[in-house]
């Protein structure tokens, strides 16, 4: 299925937001997107299994998906075996890599695999459909808050900000939930380490 473009939120929040030029809205949704994304956690990927080689305990990972960057390491198995967090694997600030604390002592054919969460880039056109269907309302109210909130506009209004502003945030929590109940526990969630 085709990615959906990013210019079909107008639908959800042109009405409310009379005379805001549509450039306006496409950059208030991508800061939108981006926040909702990285707070949530809910883009998750399973990155291609990387092969284990002996001796070698750092192993590259970019976002195979254009347009996103990796926001965490959610989760690093070892031929099929969950490995523990810090104890076992650890990522450095710029994400680029995991690295594992033992050393493995065999080659292994797809023996690392590794599930991340991704962010979309300031610059994104589309995102995956799956999460327009489910996050698009939240996503608009996001949208509204943001540019209500501008003083001295024609699309202002302060009251109906903070009602979206409360309903962006309910979707963030509600996102967050979902993630968890479907099997992805916060206490896993392993943003990046600043290393020396």
């Amino acid at each position: 299925m085709a990615d959906t473009n990013l210019i079909d939120i107008y639908p959800y929040v042109m009405p409310e937001l009379p005379k805001c030029p549509k450039g306006m809205v496409l950059q208030a949704f991508r800061f939108v997107l981006r926040e909702f994304l990285h707070r949530s956690q809910v883009y998750e990927y399973d990155l291609e299994a990387i092969d284990i080689v002996d001796g070698t305990t750092e192993y590259a990972i970019a976002s195979p998906l254009a347009n996103t960057d990796i926001d965490a390491v959610v989760e690093v198995k070892h031929q099929s075996r969950v490995l523990n967090p810090m104890r076992e694997w650890t990522v450095p600030f710029a994400k680029d890599v995991v690295i594992l604390v033992n050393e493995p002592s065999e080659d292994v054919t797809d023996g690392l695999e590794i599930k991340v969460c991704l962010i979309t880039l300031l610059t994104a056109d589309t995102i995956a459909p799956r999460l327009f269907t489910d996050w698009v309302d939240d996503w608009a109210a996001g949208v509204k808050a943001r540019l209500m909130i501008q003083p001295k506009k024609a699309w202002t209004n302060p009251q109906l900000a903070a009602e979206y502003h409360r309903q962006y945030w309910s979707g963030i929590r509600q996102a967050t939930n979902i993630r968890i109940k479907q099997g992805t526990p916060a206490t896993i969630i392993m943003h990046p380490l600043i290393t020396v």
